[in-house]
């Protein structure tokens, strides 16, 4: 696979955990750091998803 398939995965990839996220967010009513549990996002990831979303 070469970088741009690459790149374009991981950027499809982040979209949909940012609208997984918020969609936790919505339907259980809960801020982000517990969406983020819910859905098993590593810690490592976290900060970014949060970045995102507080934008």
């Amino acid at each position: 696979m070469c970088n741009l398939s690459e790149g374009i995965y991981e950027c499809g990839r982040d979209d949909e955990r940012v609208k997984a996220i918020q969609s936790v967010m919505a339907s259980l009513k809960v801020s982000v750091q517990p969406a983020m549990e819910i859905i098993c996002i590593s810690e490592e990831e976290q900060e970014k998803y949060v970045a995102v979303i507080s934008s």
